[in-house]
């Protein structure tokens, strides 16, 4: 009964709240190009470069913000020690000075287009500090094992939760299930902190979707894609945490791990890809499964987006049930390779259309090797010449 009364006195409130942030931050973005308010413009009109309705790019930045603005109010007007343990105000406060980092190097990268390397080091920074400070609060892990596993997991989940946001609606109802299996977590594991953060991530998320559907005025950027990714570690921390308390640690990890397996797996899958078609696991294509349903086999944004996030949701489920009803690692193991199972069936006549290549550690190196570098042995170097030849001159030889 306490809890209840807490939920409708504070959870209300700070979900009111958030809601009119983001209805106010997305509306102001939308109407941004119009607005007579110089500081709105020169602060949120950023079109997006590849967007083919004019959309606009910084959808992340409401929604980052409206989400940390009311979770740093929360923390300084609400002192409930009793549902919000202080090992979890702490694991919060970190995790919001992390996203405060995202939030800087993701508005700077979508108005000025970083190049790589400076958004990794961003990103690795913003990780490392998140991973560093909560890995000395997980009381039943070890923390330089819970370091490495959080800083790990953390970057292949942002870069997951950013190569999924390439359809209209896709990252809204692919996140939409990934927070709603949280919820669920939360709700069994008697966890407070979950249930909220899960629940107050959802609010401008659904905002975004009004203006994120097929054809899109808003897209997330940067920003959105890293901030949403984060937010998953959070919650997979927090769950972790939570779970420990009354379950075994083995079904602790495997439930905090199934609703984030899909980010994870979409990176394994495509790195896979790419070195069997002989290119760099850094390099972009279109042969995401998103991308296939949309462009191949012509499925439209909202249809893709939908089948991607129903499927998605109903192996979390399967894989969560199997976890508790049979094994935790059986769960974990049916939600990773149903969900590559479906990739692979769905993308298979696309994704080896350019031949096999040898899965061998020479070959996988050879294919992480820029492609317009020769290497040289220093032996060699002495019996090297270099002749330059004259375009023109060799065309007139070769005519004669």
């Amino acid at each position: 009964m306490k809890m209840i009364q807490l939920i409708d006195k504070e959870m209300i409130s700070l979900f009111g709240v958030c809601l009119s942030f983001s209805i106010i931050g997305f509306w102001l973005l939308a109407n941004s190009e119009k607005t007579s308010i110089k500081w709105v413009r020169k602060l949120l009109y950023v079109p997006a470069r590849k967007s083919k309705t004019n959309a606009l790019q910084l959808g992340g930045f409401p929604l980052a913000m409206s989400v940390i603005t009311c979770m740093i109010g929360y923390l300084f007007v609400f002192d409930d020690s009793l549902y919000f343990p202080p090992i979890d105000r702490s694991i919060l406060k970190v995790w919001i000075v992390s996203s405060l980092g995202i939030v800087t190097y993701g508005y700077l990268d979508d108005r000025y287009e970083f190049r790589p390397i400076v958004k990794l080091s961003s990103q690795f920074m913003s990780i490392f500090i998140f991973a560093f400070f909560s890995s000395a609060l997980f009381l039943s892990m070890d923390s330089r094992i819970s370091f490495i596993v959080s800083f790990c997991a953390s970057i292949v989940i942002i870069n997951g939760s950013n190569l999924l946001d390439g359809l209209d609606t896709l990252t809204v109802k692919n996140s939409l299930a990934i927070l709603g299996m949280y919820f669920l977590i939360g709700a069994v594991s008697h966890s407070y902190p979950i249930v909220m953060i899960s629940l107050l991530m959802m609010i401008p998320i659904s905002v975004f979707w009004y203006y994120n559907r097929e054809p899109s005025r808003i897209h997330l950027g940067e920003i959105g894609g890293t901030f949403i990714g984060f937010s998953y570690i959070l919650l997979s921390s927090l769950s972790y945490k939570w779970l420990t308390y009354n379950h075994d640690i083995s079904l602790a990890i495997c439930l905090s791990f199934i609703p984030i397996s899909h980010p994870i797996v979409e990176v394994i899958v495509s790195v896979f890809r790419r070195l069997y078609n002989k290119k760099s696991p850094m390099s972009g294509d279109k042969l995401h499964i998103h991308h296939i349903l949309n462009s191949y086999k012509k499925y439209s944004h909202s249809t893709s987006a939908s089948l991607i996030g129903t499927s998605n949701l109903i192996l979390m489920a399967g894989g969560i049930a199997i976890a508790i009803n049979i094994h935790p690692v059986l769960g974990l193991l049916f939600t990773v390779c149903a969900q590559i199972l479906c990739m692979y069936l769905v993308g298979k006549n696309y994704w080896f259309a350019s031949g096999s290549v040898e899965i061998k550690p020479k070959k996988v190196f050879d294919n992480l090797r820029k492609k317009d570098i020769t290497v040289i042995e220093t032996a060699d170097v002495e019996r090297f010449k270099l002749t330059i030849l004259n375009p023109k001159k060799s065309r007139e030889e070769d005519a004669s």
